[in-house]
């Protein structure tokens, strides 16, 4: 959809709203460039640390995600 000059000055008070929930709405999340001490501990609490670690970043990740502010 095309918009006009007109509605984009109307809206634009809400366009920060209006791209967060686009985002969310295609599956991202805005979240801090340095996790948070929060995040952190969700992601540590996720995981069990051993010699197959790796496998369980997705999981950590999520964690954090969810734990994100």
């Amino acid at each position: 959809m095309r918009r006009t000059p007109e509605y984009i000055i109307r809206n634009l008070p809400n366009s920060p709203k209006m791209c967060i929930e686009a985002l969310e709405k295609h599956g991202y999340k805005i979240v801090p460039v340095e996790p948070t001490p929060e995040m952190i501990r969700a992601g540590w609490a996720a995981v069990n640390i051993g010699p197959d670690s790796a496998d369980e970043v997705p999981t950590a990740y999520k964690a954090m995600l969810k734990a994100a502010p």
